[in-house]
């Protein structure tokens, strides 16, 4: 499993799945300089709550690349 490979990095993380769950308890706030995510939007129950989450943690001028239908 890709995520068992790059626990340790601290600079590169895997999610495969609870997205919110796994920020939310953590100190993640304005961290990543990108964050990539596939088919990420519509699988999510509120889009809102999600796009608020990819921002918080993004540093300012941070990139976040989505891909998928939406």
């Amino acid at each position: 499993m890709p995520s068992e490979f790059t626990k340790d990095n601290k600079n590169f993380r895997i999610i495969n799945e609870g997205f919110l769950n796994y920020f939310e308890d953590k100190n993640e706030k304005n961290r990543y300089d990108v964050v990539a995510t596939s088919f990420f939007i519509d699988k999510g129950v509120n889009i809102y709550e999600m796009i608020e989450m990819v921002h918080s943690v993004l540093k300012k001028g941070g990139v976040w690349i989505n891909s998928g239908p939406f």
